[in-house]
């Protein structure tokens, strides 16, 4: 099955951190790699949220979906731009499973990233 885990969290919540310091490290890639293979299966992992990157919009999560497992971080839906719900409608549609990691500025980037990579794996 194709997976996507989405790491969910506002503005400056650590969500970069957790994903290029940390869960980067898990999958023993360098943190500038967005590109991995995880037990046979193709990844890729897009670590800044697509609210914070003005050219990416929802729609282009469509050209990911080749891959088996996609690694995104988005903002939670009650901000007033999110794109939570758009991004997991496109997945889903594409018969993906999704899964959400909630990131908050005072939580362990560590267990975050672990919680992912169970994701990932499972």
């Amino acid at each position: 099955m194709k997976k996507v885990i989405i790491a969910v969290g506002s503005h400056h919540s650590g969500k970069s951190v957790t994903i290029n310091n940390c869960l980067k490290q898990l999958l023993k890639i360098k943190k500038t790699a967005y590109l991995f293979t995880r037990n046979g299966r193709n990844g890729k992992i897009m670590s800044q949220s697509f609210e914070e990157a003005s050219y990416r919009k929802p729609e282009n999560v469509i050209s990911y979906l080749k891959y088996d497992i996609l690694v995104l971080a988005t903002r939670p839906e009650n901000e007033k731009i999110s794109y939570l719900k758009e991004i997991k409608k496109y997945c889903v549609d594409a018969g993906y499973k999704v899964s959400e990691v909630h990131i908050k500025r005072t939580g362990d980037p560590n267990t975050y990233a672990k919680e992912m990579l169970h994701y990932i794996d499972n």
